[in-house]
């Protein structure tokens, strides 16, 4: 199945706060394997993060991020330009990682069938209904044109 790396990482955190009491033991074997294949692309995802993170950093930023940890007790113009340097590192790391988040991967793993995505909405009652209906958009087999 090709996935966004948005959509993985938003299926992960579905997946992996999903409670399975009503689903059978065919189903949660489904879903560890797909999860287990979301997890090595979720992996690679935070990897990327923390290398794109590393490469943008100024070389002066421990000292900000000391003062940054301490902020409340900063003098407000100094706390503000702390806040500004996190913020600044943040967007360019934003800007490198825009890309790579909408970027498509071949994910190995099985689709879920509508019996078995009705068993998972059924243990997990705090599910709405866009949310089951965005899981079965990405997790079912994709139907034939026309069909």
């Amino acid at each position: 199945m090709k996935l966004k790396v948005s959509q993985i990482i938003m299926l992960l955190n579905a997946l992996t706060t999903a409670d399975l009491s009503k689903t059978t033991a065919e189903d949660k074997s489904a879903l560890i394997k797909l999860s287990v294949a979301l997890r090595k692309e979720g992996k690679a995802w935070n990897e990327f993060l923390e290398e794109a993170r590393r490469r943008c950093r100024p070389e002066d930023f421990d000292a900000i991020e000391e003062k940054h940890a301490r902020r409340k007790e900063l003098p407000e113009d100094e706390r503000k330009a702390v806040e500004e340097a996190v913020a600044k590192l943040d967007a360019e790391v934003d800007e490198i990682a825009r890309s790579e988040f909408e970027a498509e991967r071949e994910i190995d793993a099985p689709y879920i069938g509508d019996e078995t995505l009705a068993r998972l909405a059924d243990s997990n009652p705090g599910w709405k209904m866009g949310d089951i209906l965005t899981l079965r958009d990405l997790l079912s087999e994709p139907k034939a044109e026309g069909k």
